[in-house]
Formats: C-alpha cells, structure tokens, sequence
C-alpha cells in the first residue's frame, strides 16, 4: 500500500473512531424543570455527571457540569427567583414629556435649584433625574429636537467646510444644535472610509506635484505616484483637486458684486454649491466659497 492510499484509510478509520466515541448533544435552553431535576439529583447522588446524563438523555456531562457552576455562582436571591421563574425586574427609564421640561424650568426660575422642593411637583422623579434634565436643558439649544430641516442641513454643510470637525464652533454658529447632535449628524453622513479631508500639508503638496508631472487625466496614477492612503477614492481625490487645488482658482480679494452673484446662484441651484463653482466667472476655491457665502449671510442677518 502506497502513503496516499495509506493516509487515506488512516484518515477514514480516525474520522470514524472519533465520531462513534463523541456524543453530541445540541445546546438548548435550561428550563426550569430542568434546573430544579438537576439540584434534586446532585443531592442524591453527588457531581457524578456520567450518573447524571444517564437522566438527562439530551445533555452531556460537561453541559450538566457548567450549569451546576453556573448555579453556585449566583446568590441565594438570584437562584430563587430562577427556580420560581421571575423575570428580574429592570428599571423603566421614562423620557421626559414637553409638560415636564415646562414645569421644570418654572420651578427653577421660582425656587431656585432646591431639589428636595421641586422633587415635590416630580413624584415619579428623582432629585438626580430632575438635576441632569434641568442640565441639558439649559445647555443644549432650545428647538434641538426632531429631524433636520433643509436649511439647517445646508447651514450645517457650509459650517463643516469652513470649521472641519471643530464642533463647538459649529454648535455655536447654527444656535439650534447641539455638539453631540451634529457630531452624530457627521458620524451618521461620512463613510468609514478615509477622507480628503484628512490629508495633511506634506500629502497635499505631493498630490499637486504628481498631477503636475503626470497630468489630470488619470488620478488612479496620481493616487499611486503622490503616495496617498490606499483608503483614499479616485473620485474624491479628483474632486477634491478640482474644486480646492487647481491652478485656475483665484485667491484675491472678493468683490462684492461677486458674492452676491454666487449667492444669487446658489439659491437658484437649490444649494448645491458645486455647480455654483462650475457657473463662476472666475473659479474660485470650494471652501472659500462657503466662508464667503456664510459671511454674507451673517451681514444680512444683523441688519434685520
């Protein structure tokens, strides 16, 4: 007999031999009854667990082994309720209603921060609870709540392209966010994927020169030859040449027709400040054209 026939008939007589000396059993759920059966025989005859599978046909002995650990881990308290079958109960967390956060703030502005009266007008309340809403409330803007309008999306678009991830300032800038909603708002809308908004001066000044040298053409090779994560996708990063890095944008001082001409356009476009770019006379730099928008803005709305 040759090796392979040999290993061959090794491998079968081994495959058998360990299928007829292993009993499998399928976990399951313990019942109850179980539980209890389990307890009376341990009390008669011990941790014997080759004893016990003989009454429990559809357990083996390691399984009859870990549930008794697992009983003697628990306290006196644990072990009835799971013999009587009582769910453990788990506090009920009630959101505060609209009526409450009204109450809430007239007492404080009546009474001051004195829990133990207010806890009075809260019965279901506790002085903690009242305490920690009474603290969002006052921080947090007033209308936070709900989903997003199409003006605060857009607002909160042109806030991120000139902060970043600078949140607080975001926060402040929209006045009806928190930082916790548009960090979530971000978190929520970008990929997990790498962004070109992550790229660094050194990465940058690499991306400008491999165009340079390799032409526009092809930014799959640009990728490549400018050294940039892998992470990165072709189509950002030549979006993201042509509306913040190509030579044609202009970087002088902006004329006040000009603004009002971008503005003008980017409300006939329904917001989308990329076409805005593409319609300009002179091309002008994505972020910057953000920071203008929003100053303009800004000015408008101090002199209503």
């Amino acid at each position: 007999m040759n090796c392979k026939s040999f290993r061959s008939v090794f491998n079968f007589a081994f495959t058998q031999q360990r299928t007829l000396s292993t009993a499998k059993h399928p976990q399951k759920i313990w019942s109850v009854e179980e539980t209890k059966k389990l307890l009376g025989l341990i009390n008669v005859h011990g941790n014997n667990w080759t004893l016990l599978q003989s009454h429990f046909p559809d357990r083996g002995p390691k399984s009859l082994g870990s549930r008794y650990r697992l009983l003697r881990s628990k306290s006196a308290e644990e072990l009835q309720a799971l013999l009587e079958d009582k769910k453990p109960e788990t506090p009920t967390i009630k959101n505060f209603s609209k009526a409450e956060d009204k109450l809430l703030d007239s007492l404080v502005h009546s009474v001051g921060l004195d829990w133990d009266k207010i806890c009075l007008e809260f019965p279901s309340r506790t002085k903690l609870e009242l305490s920690e809403r009474y603290e969002v409330l006052a921080v947090e803007p007033a209308n936070r709540r709900g989903p997003w309008s199409a003006k605060e999306s857009k607002h909160f678009e042109s806030l991120f392209a000139i902060y970043g991830e600078d949140f607080p300032r975001i926060s402040s800038a929209l006045k009806t966010r928190s930082i916790k909603q548009c960090q979530i708002r971000h978190s929520y809308f970008s990929n997990l994927r790498l962004s070109t908004s992550t790229l660094t001066d050194k990465q940058i000044e690499n991306l400008k020169k491999a165009v340079a040298d390799h032409g526009p053409e092809d930014f799959k090779l640009v990728l490549r030859k400018a050294k940039l994560p892998y992470s990165l996708i072709v189509e950002d990063v030549r979006k993201y040449y042509w509306r913040e890095l190509d030579p044609k944008i202009s970087v002088g001082e902006w004329q006040d027709h000009e603004v009002e001409f971008m503005v003008r356009l980017y409300d006939e476009l329904d917001g989308c400040m990329e076409l805005v770019q593409a319609r300009l006379p002179i091309k002008r730099g994505l972020k910057d054209m953000w920071l203008q928008h929003y100053k303009y803005i800004e000015s408008k709305s101090l002199l209503l």
